[in-house]
């Protein structure tokens, strides 16, 4: 039931903002090539994780394209705490969207945008705070042994070779 209810969110909100930016049937036809997928089906009847976190970031797209408040902008970050919340890739997708949100913002001058990201950020704190606590007590992961400084001690030039020739099929 929770997968379906997130499949549904995700096929809401893309046919809701793909409409407004491009026209109703272009919003819908995208929105059913998305929900219609067989790996999409799937993903929502296992509860696939990443399925949540897509209707999380989707939901702080939106809100923050229609932000014109503080509320909303807290809103927005409220939702990309819960996408940090959900999965650690939450956080990745924070940082490019804040960078993309403050961008899109610098037109209206310095002030309004670092306004905005404040808004944006005491959203954030609740998702965030949660995000960190458990990670705080959690037991290290693999990758994360030694900390987030052991995994930039595993980010070498000669590891950083092996991707690109894996890539490049040498």
């Amino acid at each position: 039931m929770v997968g379906f209810l997130f499949s549904w969110t995700i096929f809401l909100l893309l046919n809701e903002n793909l409409s407004e930016l491009l026209g109703r049937r272009f919003g819908l036809a995208a929105s059913l090539v998305v929900l219609l997928t067989p790996a999409f089906l799937g993903w929502s009847v296992r509860q696939y994780a990443d399925l949540p976190l897509a209707a999380y970031l989707l939901l702080a797209v939106t809100l923050l394209m229609r932000a014109q408040t503080p509320l909303e902008f807290a809103a927005a970050g409220f939702a990309f705490g819960l996408a940090m919340f959900l999965k650690n890739e939450g956080a990745l997708y924070l940082v490019v969207l804040a960078a993309a949100a403050a961008c899109a913002g610098w037109k209206h001058g310095l002030w309004p945008c670092r306004r905005n990201l404040f808004y944006m950020l005491a959203g954030l704190m609740p998702g965030f705070l949660s995000w960190a606590a458990i990670k705080a007590v959690a037991p290290a992961h693999v990758y994360l042994s030694h900390g987030v400084g052991g995994l930039f001690s595993k980010i070498t030039l000669s590891r950083l070779g092996q991707v690109v020739a894996e890539f490049a099929g040498v």
